[in-house]
């Protein structure tokens, strides 16, 4: 077993939350945004294929709604 001898912190410890972040305008009439091109996730967080699953499930039943209208 190893351990930290004659170390010297440097800086406070800092954290923070991991975010995500969705475009106001995600449907026009003209576009859907999906996956990376409609939402920012952090790469550290681990969300970012559920998040594309997601997304991928629910443009189908949009893009069908859109053209039953």
């Amino acid at each position: 077993m190893w351990t930290l001898k004659n170390y010297e912190i440097i800086d406070k410890l800092v954290k923070r939350d991991s975010y995500s972040k969705i475009h106001k305008t995600i449907i026009t009439d003209k576009y859907i945004l999906v996956g990376d091109s409609a939402s920012s996730i952090d790469p550290l967080s681990g969300n970012g294929v559920f998040q594309a699953l997601s997304m991928s499930s629910i443009a189908p039943c949009v893009v069908n709604t859109i053209l039953a209208n």
